[in-house]
């Protein structure tokens, strides 16, 4: 038995492009460019992942929204207050 995964993958024209150019310039074959591109992604996708912080700021959700700078700490007094409105 193999120690190894088989991939099918369908590239748009673009990328295919690309990839043939890669294969051309490094004489390299297609599964080493598939394989060294995937370890390349995976692990950075990877030491990435690891911090919250990070991964909030890399999906664009921190700093997407607008309110009062301390929101987080205050948040029951303005909930209360507003509470107290609708009674």
């Amino acid at each position: 038995m193999r120690n190894e995964c088989r991939i099918n993958a369908r590239l748009d024209k673009a990328l295919a492009r690309k990839v043939s150019l890669v294969r051309k310039r490094t004489r390299r074959s297609l599964s080493q460019v598939v394989q060294e591109s995937l370890a390349r992604y995976c692990d950075e996708a990877l030491s990435e992942g690891g911090e919250p912080l990070s991964i909030l700021k890399s999906a664009g959700f921190v700093g997407c929204a607008d309110g009062p700078e301390d929101l987080s700490s205050g948040y029951k007094k303005d909930l209360t207050r507003s509470l107290g409105r609708k009674a």
